[in-house]
């Protein structure tokens, strides 16, 4: 198995067992027919570690269906560091978006990377990955582009990290992972991120 799977494999087979909701939303995997006739649309081929995990789970669900979220806070599909994993389809459409409204001077800038993960309750702001399958952040609001040094695995083994042991880079006085009804959101232990519904830190 590769490093890429396996790390999705801890964060799936934490969700299984400890937010059923969130493991409920993943979606089945893409065909290598959906891979191909994406890259064609896009004009360049996808990193081969983003392909592996599209054929495992092709995104997780957009919308809420939580019982006993009555307020409609809580988006179980948000489990990957408040981001959901873009199915295929959206991940061609937005990139494509940002293209067409990118100036030629943004266009340079984009290169090749594409979006993988964004929030569902306010899509402006986007994981991305590039041809090298290193991991960036982008946001419409500013049009910045932050590129990282950390590989798609490292960064699913650093969301891993945080579930199994609260521990790793992505944990923070304000920012931790906790489970509200059988879902994953992540939040601020002082200032929950559900209002209604119960929200408990993963780890005290």
């Amino acid at each position: 198995m590769s490093e890429v799977l396996r790390a999705w494999a801890r964060i799936t087979g934490w969700l299984r067992e400890h937010a059923p909701l969130s493991h409920a939303s993943l979606s089945p995997g893409a065909t290598r027919t959906d891979i191909s006739a994406a890259q064609h649309q896009l004009g360049f081929s996808l990193h081969e570690e983003l392909i592996a995990l599209l054929l495992v789970n092709n995104g997780s669900a957009e919308e809420p269906d939580v019982d006993g979220d009555d307020e409609g806070e809580i988006w179980p599909g948000e489990f990957l560091n408040g981001h959901h994993l873009l199915p295929l389809e959206n991940l061609r459409a937005e990139r494509l978006r940002m293209v067409g409204l990118a100036s030629s001077e943004q266009r340079a800038h984009l290169g090749s990377w594409v979006p993988w993960t964004a929030p569902l309750s306010d899509p402006q702001s986007f994981t991305m990955i590039d041809h090298r399958g290193l991991i960036g952040h982008f946001s419409y609001g500013t049009w910045e582009l932050q590129p990282s040094d950390t590989s798609l695995p490292e960064y699913l083994s650093s969301i891993a990290d945080a579930l199994e042991l609260g521990t790793g880079p992505l944990i923070t006085p304000t920012r931790v992972p906790g489970t509200s009804l059988g879902a994953l959101l992540w939040g601020d232990p002082a200032n929950p991120p559900v209002e209604e519904a119960p929200w408990a830190p993963v780890h005290g």
